[in-house]
Parts: structure tokens; sequence; C-alpha cells
């Protein structure tokens, strides 16, 4: 299921390549999660993608 929809998703994203913005963490690491910030329709409302399979919880 996260397959099929990642799929769905990444083709979304792709087609509108130009429309997002892609952020990291300050370490830079190679292997962590790109988070990817985008807006509404209305072009002023901002919205971040970030897969819940690769966020880690963490008590604070």
């Amino acid at each position: 299921a996260f397959e099929k929809g990642a799929t769905a998703y990444v083709k979304k994203v792709v087609g509108s390549f130009k429309d997002w913005e892609f952020f990291t963490g300050e370490s830079m690491d190679p292997d962590a999660m790109i988070v990817l910030l985008n807006y509404r329709e209305d072009g002023v409302t901002p919205f971040v993608a970030i897969w819940k399979h690769g966020v880690n919880e963490e008590k604070i």
C-alpha cells in the first residue's frame, strides 16, 4: 500500500517540480528524509509533505 501511494505522490511532485521547495536538516545527512514544501491553490498558504514512515517519534 505504501509503495502504491508513494509512487502516485512522487508522480504528482515530479509533474509540478518547479513549484516545490526541498529542505533537509542542519546535519545535511544524505540518509535523512527531505521535507517538501509547496503552496495551496491560493498561492499563500504553505504546506509540507513528510513521509510518516520516515519520522521517528521523540519525546521532548
